[in-house]
């Protein structure tokens, strides 16, 4: 990666474990609308968890994508548009797009919001963490 010092990393390395809960919820918000009345009606056996356990989950899971993706944009050593590229498939394909498609779970009415929504989220936050992790200057 760039020459930056331990502490610019660890720095970099924090914003893109935080940065994904407000990437996370704003996108939940959007969507639910047309979600909620599945998680709240009861004959879906849907739940909603408290915002208690929400939020440390978000932060722990922005942590793991940051850990899982780092080494993808250092070996990657590209210019930032392919970088969030390549961030923005890894995050969507395997973390969203095949696991809904899978799940016969979930009520089929809501898996194309949910689908639109984690879109979203890996458009937003492969951004976010390709700016944090990328190159300083492009290639």
């Amino acid at each position: 990666m760039e020459r930056r010092g331990g502490g610019a990393w660890a720095g970099r390395i924090l914003a893109g474990t935080l940065s994904y809960f407000p990437v996370y919820f704003f996108f939940g918000m959007l969507v639910s609308p047309f979600v909620m009345p599945y998680y709240t009606d009861s004959s879906f056996g849907l739940v909603i968890p408290p915002f208690t356990v929400i939020v440390p989950l978000e932060v722990l899971r922005g942590l793991m994508y940051v850990a899982c993706l780092f080494p993808l944009v250092a070996a990657l050593y590209s210019d930032r548009r392919t970088t969030a590229a390549a961030i923005i498939g890894m995050l969507f394909i395997p973390g969203a797009l095949l696991p809904l498609l899978a799940d016969q779970g979930l009520p089929a009415p809501i898996i194309p919001f949910h689908l639109v929504e984690i879109l979203a989220d890996s458009v937003v936050y492969g951004y976010i963490l390709a700016w944090l992790l990328g190159l300083k200057k492009e290639v």
